[in-house]
């Protein structure tokens, strides 16, 4: 998710809590919605408090994990984040632990559980 798009999630999310709270209890304060008797406004506050807080946690850490690394398959070589939008979400292999694009990952035959598929990994020679 862009930078952009968390700001304006966290934005909309918190219209919709004050909306609700002033409709409900009459305050501003939306954790005067948790002393009320309505357990749906509970459920409701909790889901998009629990929201805004991913949305601040991918603000402060989001994309910085695989800023630097770059894929493993034949013939990508490409930024993992850089090009995240076109070859798919970073898979990281659990025999090897070499990084990929999900495309890329699937077009080299491997799978999440069976591992790449490619040489130096112990899942591409186990299926010799």
């Amino acid at each position: 998710m862009k930078k952009a798009q968390s700001v304006m999630s966290l934005i909309v999310g918190l219209v919709i809590i004050l909306v609700i709270t002033n409709l409900s209890t009459d305050t501003m304060n939306p954790f005067e919605v948790f002393r009320g008797q309505n357990l749906l406004l509970k459920i409701v506050i909790g889901f998009f408090l629990a929201v805004m807080g991913l949305n601040i946690l991918n603000l402060l850490f989001g994309g910085k994990i695989y800023e630097g690394e770059v894929c493993a398959g034949r013939e990508c070589g490409k930024g993992l984040m850089a090009f995240a939008a076109v070859l798919g979400p970073p898979i990281r292999c659990m025999y090897c632990k070499r990084l990929f694009h999900k495309k890329c990952f699937q077009a080299n035959g491997g799978t999440l559980r069976g591992g790449c598929r490619m040489e130096p990994c112990p899942s591409a020679i186990s299926n010799r």
